[in-house]
């Protein structure tokens, strides 16, 4: 379709062309965004029957309640706190002002997400930031805050348990809590996974050939009309 003694066509490429490449240009000054991950093993509580030494444990909701409780206050809480994230990432705030914990809390649950590896009881802890450090060394203290955290709760979970029934046999409807074990450590990675910059660079180039295709049609177009 040609119109008003333009290309439309090559008016469209162009547009286009200009969007794309403007899109990689973007991608292309993005900051950089490293990850890291550390695993760690969540096993369910075990609850063994009188007669047998192995039970089972049933709970649909187990892994969302962990990753509940890995997200909570008990477990970020007090990894804001000992890494002093709230001072940290306040002096980066515009105004260079401390950010209270429940500020912090937020901000660090914004660049960490949680996984399940599938078919397994291993949690993927995954931190982003745009310092390649810091994203290990907070995915390390989250698995070893919550580690504690549980190991802490086992121990309360026992003392209760030989209160209630201090025989030392094994009883029905016992829950045994086995601990969590960190499996990997983060480490620091050495490249950042945003942005792609071989991606970024291809769409600008795609972007490119767009805006030289629309120039030709319209050149084209202007070439064949009468003077």
């Amino acid at each position: 379709m040609k119109a008003w003694g333009v290309s439309f066509e090559g008016i469209v490429l162009l547009l286009i062309g200009a969007v794309v490449a403007v899109a990689g240009l973007i991608m292309l000054a993005a900051p950089e965004t490293y990850q890291s991950v550390a695993r760690i093993k969540v096993p369910p509580p075990i609850q063994v029957p009188l007669s047998a030494s192995v039970g089972s444990f049933s709970n649909p909701y187990f892994i969302q309640t962990e990753f509940e409780v890995i997200q909570s206050e008990v477990v970020l809480g007090r990894v804001v706190e000992k890494l002093n994230l709230a001072e940290e990432w306040g002096r980066k705030q515009p105004g260079a002002t401390n950010l209270t914990k429940v500020e912090a809390m937020k901000l660090l649950k914004r660049h960490m997400d949680l996984s399940v590896v599938r078919n397994t009881e291993l949690i993927e802890i995954r931190v982003f930031s745009s310092v390649p450090a810091e994203a290990a060394k907070i995915a390390n203290h989250v698995a070893e805050t919550f580690q504690n955290y549980r190991c802490e709760q086992n121990q309360r979970s026992r003392v209760e348990r030989d209160k209630a029934n201090p025989e030392p046999s094994t009883y029905a409807g016992e829950i045994h809590d086995p601990l969590v074990d960190i499996v990997d450590c983060a480490v620091a990675a050495r490249s950042p996974i945003r942005p792609n910059r071989p991606l970024c660079a291809t769409v600008f180039l795609f972007g490119s050939l767009l805006m030289i295709l629309g120039f030709y049609f319209v050149n084209q177009r202007d070439a064949n009309c009468p003077t």
